[in-house]
């Protein structure tokens, strides 16, 4: 899918999307959409992971661009600040409804609205 596509397809509303470079931890493979946790020890990004207890169990951001990181760690662009469309987003398969609820508390606590 192309960026362009994807993003006038997922990220609407009134707030302006701000963006930022982040690091997508080694083997890891990511497409547009994603929401990421970050890693406590390092700060790179990973996809959210409610049962983990790394840092990634917390919601920190979505990543607007596909990346294969599976090699080595790699940049990525984050999104900052903006809003976002629930379906257009890609969550964990085996997210629960108290645990989607609370990642997007936590989005929104970092400037991400999630409609």
């Amino acid at each position: 899918m192309d960026y362009r596509e994807y993003i006038s397809r997922t990220f609407i509303g009134d707030h302006p999307r701000i963006t930022s470079l982040g690091i997508l931890a080694v083997g890891e493979k990511t497409e547009y959409g994603t929401v990421m946790g970050k890693l406590t020890s390092s700060g790179e990004l990973k996809p959210l992971d409610p049962a983990a207890n790394d840092g990634t169990e917390v919601a920190e951001t979505v990543i607007i661009d596909s990346v294969d990181a599976t090699a080595e760690a790699l940049t990525c662009i984050k999104l900052d600040h903006g809003e976002c469309v629930d379906d257009g987003l890609i969550w964990p398969e085996s997210i629960s409804v108290d645990q989607k609820a609370k990642a997007i508390t936590e989005l929104k606590i970092n400037g991400i609205f999630v409609n």
